[in-house]
């Protein structure tokens, strides 16, 4: 008797298999990523400069990009969390040294 409906052996997408819409968008990444290698230095210069104008999108995307994504939420101990905090604060300072040197070559 035919089996109608429900789980049947062999049914379905065969394991390991790659749907054509996913190999595509997998090609399309790759040509983006050599293309972003390629011209990486006037993109940044782009994002920075829209950031110094005053765009706050490319403010936000140049802070988490290197700075990273600030939380929703702190929770802050003060005797737990006091070193963590001082080194960020430091490494920071450090980014900031850093691109002031090479503004200044």
């Amino acid at each position: 008797m035919a089996q109608h409906g429900g789980k049947r052996p062999g049914s379905g997408r065969k394991k390991g298999s790659i749907a054509s819409h996913t190999l595509e968008a997998q090609e399309i990444r790759i040509c983006l990523i050599k293309k972003v290698i390629k011209e990486k230095g006037p993109i940044v210069r782009a994002l920075v400069n829209k950031a110094k104008k005053g765009d706050i999108a490319a403010l936000r995307e140049v802070l988490d990009r290197t700075l990273g994504k600030v939380r929703d939420q702190l929770d802050i101990d003060a005797n737990s969390k006091r070193d963590e905090l001082m080194r960020i604060q430091d490494g920071v300072r450090e980014i900031i040294e850093s691109a002031k040197k090479k503004d200044t070559k």
